[in-house]
């Protein structure tokens, strides 16, 4: 029997997303914004695509989220700060992932809304919560419908003529 070293997760949230994710993995599986989850990943999936958007981490060699989500079986990420960020993943992967995508977002209960899962229930029919453990939880989406891309936000400042436009969690 072949042994694969997984690196050690420190987080409660990573670890609890990859036992949830656990028997849903084959096929395509997206990972976004959560490069140890991608680390522990690799080499024991079928297929693994990183998309990376947060600064401090990227490298560079990833792919944009929308090539990432596509044909995904399987998205995993971490719960973003921003609702408007959680809303483009989650529209994005509706409209690029497979029809039967499963979506899995990790966070800390102490950062988690109810507006959470309504932002996930605009792009996906079906949304539910795991159970909690190390005071972490999943919210697990499946089946997208149909919603628009998401677009940047755009403001005017009148005062400068300057127009601002930016994406969601930026």
């Amino acid at each position: 029997m072949e042994t694969t070293y997984v690196p050690e997760l420190s987080s409660a949230a990573d670890r609890l997303l990859l036992d949830e994710a656990s028997p849903l993995l084959g096929g395509a599986v997206a990972v976004v914004d959560a490069g140890d989850v991608a680390l522990a990943l690799a080499g024991r999936v079928d297929e693994l695509r990183v998309s990376n958007d947060s600064a401090e981490d990227s490298a560079g060699s990833e792919l944009s989220l929308a090539d990432a989500a596509t044909g995904a079986d399987v998205v995993l990420f971490r719960l973003p700060k921003s609702l408007d960020r959680f809303d483009d993943i989650a529209r994005e992967v509706a409209i690029h992932a497979r029809p039967t995508v499963t979506l899995l977002a990790a966070g800390r209960l102490k950062y988690m809304t109810l507006g959470m899962n309504e932002v996930l229930a605009r792009s996906f029919d079906n949304v539910r919560a795991s159970l909690a453990r190390q005071k972490s939880r999943v919210l697990v989406a499946s089946q997208p419908i149909l919603v628009a891309r998401p677009v940047p936000r755009r403001v005017h400042l009148d005062d400068l003529d300057l127009d601002i436009v930016a994406w969601g969690g930026v």
